[in-house]
């Protein structure tokens, strides 16, 4: 699954492509731009309790267009218009889903993963997501021109220092439905609000990935205070070397990490830029649900959306096994990162030159 930044642009984007600009732009933007994350903001839920981890699980396997029709039902229900929260909401989460299926493939294979029965691969532990915040660097630096650290996050995410009151029912709502679970979860409001206080504080936390948080991260790492450096991981750092192509912009040979055989060039980019056609679709048939008997625009949601899993771009509840990987030198990046922080360089690498791409 692509990061925060990437599923920013991604929102942006397909609602623009869809004439639909208002819900990028305040006051809406915000629930775009945090429903963008998906079921991610479950994932983000490590410190609360209770917690909602496990709808993180539960969201990426199947459901997933059903539970999104269900938030729009819950939108007409309650008197809700086409250019409103839960719309925003709804149109950031539905583009979540299948900007995933496109790209995720191309992550798995360029981060690698670990295998408990082969301890060469226990250096691709956090492997993942560092390869989604290289690639949410690159991809901010070509489409704006600037890095993580300038945009801002947080404030773009922020609908409160509570958990809306609104969304936390309209979010137990669609989950109920969808999910057996959810139907017998007593707590699952207050996981709800769990999810969120700990997503929202998240992003604060890495709203500004300085020389100053660099250097504590590490310093408390070599206190004792962190046992790895995972926490370099999960947030952006300064650069991505120009030698890493982490875009795969030159559009070297790769496999579907669950067949060998299936092989491609696709670059991210390619891949992002496919996503944008049917997530327009999906928003589409939000929009107009307001002009269709119930049952029909709930149908064409769930078609447009998919209820299939969003790690592997096949149409299957359960992800497929993964057997092939070519993955990039993601941890010596991440240990060049290390050392530069700690040579008072704050994790530039001086590789870093002006690119035409």
């Amino acid at each position: 699954m692509p990061s925060h930044i990437t599923h920013l642009l991604f929102a942006e984007r397909s609602v623009r492509e869809c004439g639909l600009d208002a819900l990028a732009a305040p006051p809406l933007r915000r629930y775009l731009v945090l429903g963008a994350q998906g079921p991610d903001i479950f994932y983000h839920n490590q410190r609360r309790r209770p917690t909602g981890l496990a709808y993180g699980s539960l969201m990426h396997r199947h459901g997933y267009g059903s539970a999104v029709a269900l938030m729009v039902d819950w939108a007409c229900a309650h008197g809700y218009d086409r250019l409103s929260w839960p719309i925003a909401w709804a149109a950031g989460f539905a583009g979540h889903a299948i900007l995933d299926r496109a790209t995720h493939p191309f992550i798995n294979a360029h981060s690698g993963w670990v295998d408990q029965n082969d301890p060469a691969t226990a250096r691709y532990r956090s492997m993942h997501p560092f390869l989604e915040r290289l690639i949410d660097v690159e991809l901010l630096r070509r489409d704006r021109g600037c890095h993580p650290n300038d945009i801002d996050f947080h404030s773009q995410v922020d609908c409160g220092d509570d958990p809306p009151g609104e969304w936390v029912a309209m979010m137990a709502s669609a989950l109920r439905q969808t999910y057996r679970k959810a139907e017998r979860d007593d707590l699952l409001e207050r996981r709800l609000e769990s999810a969120y206080l700990d997503t929202i504080g998240y992003y604060r936390f890495t709203n500004l990935v300085d020389t100053a948080f660099l250097e504590r991260g590490l310093a408390r790492e070599q206190t004792g205070g962190a046992s790895s450096l995972r926490w370099l991981s999960i947030v952006h750092p300064p650069e991505v070397p120009q030698e890493i192509d982490v875009l795969n912009l030159q559009q070297r040979l790769w496999a579907h990490p669950c067949d060998p055989a299936d092989t491609r060039t696709s670059s991210f980019v390619d891949l992002y830029e496919s996503a944008l056609a049917p997530a327009v679709e999906a928003i589409g048939a939000i929009v107009s649900s307001f002009d269709s008997p119930r049952d029909d625009a709930r149908s064409l949601i769930e078609r447009t959306v998919a209820n299939h899993n969003l790690s592997d771009g096949r149409p299957t509840e359960r992800p497929c096994r993964k057997v092939h990987a070519t993955p990039l030198p993601l941890p010596e990046l991440r240990d060049r990162i290390a050392d530069s922080i700690r040579a008072g360089r704050g994790g530039r690498l001086g590789s870093v030159s002006d690119r035409a791409d």
